[in-house]
């Protein structure tokens, strides 16, 4: 899932990996216009919008960067019991990761002090650096997986 602005708006399709699109836009807008006002209304529309592809697609578990788009599937995510690995290579976490932090079932981060403001938050934290994250975030998500599963006596 993702924006219609982000990265991911041609990066994951021009890899062949589908897209699904929620309504939310980044909250970087400055300006005094209608999205200062729209965007928390896009914000609001897109927690069921992601909660219907959630319990579409049945994911085992999600890996998320963070950001404004990953509000409303963290939102979804932590009622339905999908485990969240949040990924920030940020060294001060952003409005959007401080504000949800607490619905991932682990975190990894790039930078030690990036953690400390929301450690106590989270279960399991890994320190990473970019050039090894995605290998820490799979290994991550296959014990959030493994921990899921044997919460749920599943086999």
């Amino acid at each position: 899932m993702g924006g219609h602005r982000g990265l991911e708006a041609t990066l994951v399709p021009a890899a062949g990996i589908p897209l699904r699109r929620l309504a939310a836009r980044s909250l970087r807008t400055t300006e005094a216009d209608v999205h200062a006002v729209l965007d928390p209304i896009r914000l609001g529309l897109s927690v069921p919008q992601a909660t219907a592809i959630l319990l579409a697609e049945r994911p085992a578990a999600i890996l998320t960067t963070g950001g404004y788009v990953a509000v409303p599937v963290l939102m979804a995510a932590a009622p339905l019991g999908i485990p969240v690995v949040m990924w920030d290579g940020n060294v001060i976490p952003g409005r959007a990761v401080r504000a949800t932090a607490r619905l991932a079932s682990a975190l990894a981060v790039s930078f030690a002090a990036m953690g400390l403001g929301i450690t106590s938050l989270i279960a399991f934290q890994a320190i990473t650096n970019m050039a090894v994250a995605k290998k820490i975030s799979f290994v991550v998500i296959e014990a959030q997986i493994k921990t899921a599963r044997a919460s749920i006596r599943s086999p």
